[in-house]
């Protein structure tokens, strides 16, 4: 067997660290560290249900607290052990409610203390004693509405500020011991700031920094509230932003709307902004043995290090590995695998390396070599059948059915032309050219119900075969180039298809294999609809036919059958895709997406 450890990352939603310990929070359910210096993993991974809003480590050296917050609570975790601490805390007045009520939250992490703050649903700020996650004085209102962002900081004087900022454009100062306001609220901005944090001036003053939304970042003297200065700068996109900068250092790092990260050196007069490979989905600073350095984590789930000079610092980290939803295999030669997760489609033409993404993933996935030598990709789209040219770096192409398409197979016309079907929301079956994305026929009238799952297969007398099904539980087959009905509709049980397979086998039967959502299988020769009887024996993958194998993912489970008998040959636990694929020597082998991330590739023949 051979593989991938990871082939497909989740998205990282939060990063953090301290003391040479870098935190992230994934699309995979998981918190992780890693060591910042080697990017080595470490021992924390602990699952959690939720969106990372904010990560943060608090505590002394070797007994620190992870904590992380979703929109509904904060939860602390022991960093040697992993294991929970505490009750969750949740903004007072929200407990009621099953999910929500927690706005922005911000930490000042001290040596051997840690004072958590955090905004509520109804614009009132809330603070806990992080270590031991009892609550801290009152709680004060500090906007009419929803606050955007909250930042905490200890002046030099040795007051504790709270900033924070409302969707009105509200930006005002407390003090965090007595939640009085410091001074009327700031001004300079236009319109509302979306990220705060501190810093210190080159000249010993305490600083507060904000990013307006879709505006410059602006500079308030904490103790006067002057606006210090603004540096322009200007983007478009719905990100929250985001800022990050060694405390005593004059190296900031911002994120702006559009998710582009940025290194401004505010040692200069007139800063001057050097962009950083992005997008990026979440930004800290922490410090190391090269001192501090960067990390960024993105949607297509890479983590980062940048020193300050704006420069890489060693390898990626592995990051969060994300389910290898779908497989399948190109139709032609060379064989080549295609794989999607939350992270895109990529293609893999052997077990090896780290293949560039070719699109976003979608619904269904299809994959064929044209005449002309190009690997053609399709998946399902919310308007139509999106096309790649995976392997020449050409930009994705969608060919627009009015229709989200919740299905794709890949086919060859009579006279070779390889086109794509894809199944629609209207109950529709569209045909396309896979090179050129030209409609080769009038859509094809399946199901008054959306269409789930499509198969095409070339039969014997070289008519073209198409099977589609969907929530009318019933499988309908055409002549794919007359648009001529074949025999009557399949019957399923009471759920819905989910997943149709054409098997052609040698001697030139064709077999129909239907899934429906309860993960039951169905039968039928191709051609005359006559169901097939199931043999009540279990097989092995180990002694299959390569060409009978059916692999059907339910439930975290992919179980194997054979299509010819309909023995139950094998079950892999943990997976979410499989597809039969040929491998270099004329072998054929099962190719397996996991929950984990990794794909793997077993010849036939091997141990189960």
């Amino acid at each position: 067997m051979r593989g991938v450890r990871i082939a497909h990352r989740a998205p990282v939603h939060a990063v953090a660290g301290g003391r040479s310990v870098v935190l992230s929070a994934g699309g995979d359910g998981t918190i992780r560290s890693w060591d910042v210096d080697t990017g080595a993993a470490g021992d924390f991974r602990v699952a959690v249900n939720g969106r990372a809003a904010f990560l943060g480590l608090a505590g002394a050296v070797g007994s620190g607290l992870v904590i992380w917050a979703d929109g509904t609570a904060i939860r602390r975790f022991d960093l040697a052990s992993g294991d929970e601490i505490g009750e969750r805390l949740r903004a007072p007045g929200s407990e009621w409610l099953p999910i929500g009520g927690l706005g922005p939250v911000a930490m000042l992490a001290e040596e051997g203390s840690a004072l958590l703050v955090a905004g509520s649903a109804a614009g009132t700020v809330c603070r806990w004693d992080a270590m031991t996650g009892e609550a801290v004085g009152r709680r004060w209102t500090a906007n009419a509405g929803q606050l955007l962002a909250i930042a905490v900081s200890r002046l030099r004087d040795g007051r504790v500020l709270v900033a924070t900022s409302g969707n009105g454009g509200a930006l005002r100062l407390w003090d965090a011991t007595t939640g009085e306001p410091v001074g009327p609220p700031l001004a300079g901005h236009g319109r509302p700031v979306t990220a705060l944090g501190w810093t210190t001036a080159p000249d010993g003053r305490d600083l507060l920094i904000g990013q307006e939304f879709e505006g410059p970042l602006h500079f308030w003297d904490a103790n006067s509230g002057e606006v210090l200065r603004s540096l322009p700068h200007r983007s478009s996109g719905l990100n929250q932003g985001g800022l990050a900068m060694a405390p005593d250092g004059p190296i900031l790092f911002s994120v702006d709307q559009s998710g582009t990260p940025w290194r401004w050196d505010l040692s200069h007069p007139d800063p001057v902004a050097t962009m950083l490979p992005g997008p990026v989905t979440a930004i800290a600073v922490v410090p190391s043995e090269q001192g501090p350095l960067c990390v960024t984590g993105e949607e297509r789930g890479r983590l980062r290090r940048w020193d300050e000079s704006g420069g890489p610092a060693g390898e990626d980290f592995d990051g969060h590995p994300s389910a290898v939803d779908q497989l399948t295999a190109a139709v032609g030669e060379p064989a080549v695998l295609v794989s999607a997760g939350r992270d895109g489609i990529r293609c893999w033409n052997a077990v090896a390396g780290n293949p560039p993404l070719v699109a976003r993933a979608g619904n269904g996935l299809a994959a064929a070599w044209s005449p002309s030598g190009r690997l053609v990709v399709a998946t399902g789209v919310e308007d139509g059948i999106l096309r790649v040219d995976a392997l020449n770096e050409a930009d994705p192409e969608v060919d627009p059915v009015g229709e989200t398409v919740w299905d794709v197979a890949a086919g060859a016309w009579p006279d070779g032309r390889v086109f794509f079907a894809g199944g629609a929301a209207d109950g529709h079956v569209h045909l396309v050219d896979a090179e050129t994305g030209e409609a080769l026929r009038p859509p094809l009238p399946a199901s008054k119900s959306p269409i789930l799952a499509v198969a095409v297969a070339t039969l014997s007398d070289g008519r073209v075969l198409l099977a589609a099904g969907g929530e009318d539980r019933t499988v309908v087959r055409y002549d794919a180039a007359t648009g001529e009905r074949i025999g009557s509709p399949l019957p399923v049980a009471a759920s819905f298809v989910t997943r149709l397979v054409v098997r052609s086998l040698s001697g030139g039967r064709t077999l129909l294999v239907a899934v429906d959502d309860a993960g039951e299988v169905f039968r039928w020769n191709a051609l005359t609809g006559e169901a097939l009887l199931s043999e009540r024996t279990t097989g092995s993958l180990s002694g299959a036919v390569p060409e009978r194998v059916v692999a059907v993912a339910h439930e975290d489970t992919v179980r194997c059958w054979d299509a010819l008998t309909g023995s139950h040959l094998a079950d892999v636990e943990q997976a979410r895709s499989a597809v039969v694929v040929e491998v270099p020597g004329g072998r054929s082998a099962l190719a397996v997406g996991h929950m984990d991330g990794s794909l793997t590739i077993t010849p036939f023949g091997a141990a189960d």
